[in-house]
């Protein structure tokens, strides 16, 4: 379960793709998506590719991006 308040609270939901939902930020053009099996947000640009793992209470880059990684946005 997402932690609540975090860097994602307010940020609209784009898509449902296979129970994981993905938010979008618009500021930034980026979406999030919750990664519950190691407790961090994927961050992926606007086409669907991996940029990096972030910490869900700070925004705080965790892991580099993972090459290959990418989802098909909506």
């Amino acid at each position: 379960m997402r932690p609540d308040p975090s860097i994602v609270s307010g940020f609209r939901v784009a898509n449902v793709d296979g129970g994981r939902k993905h938010y979008f930020d618009a500021v930034e053009q980026r979406c999030h998506s919750w990664d519950s099996f190691h407790g961090e947000f994927e961050v992926l640009d606007r086409r669907g590719f991996h940029l990096v793992s972030v910490c869900p209470a700070t925004g705080l880059v965790l892991k580099p991006p993972v090459r290959g990684r990418r989802i098909k946005p909506n």
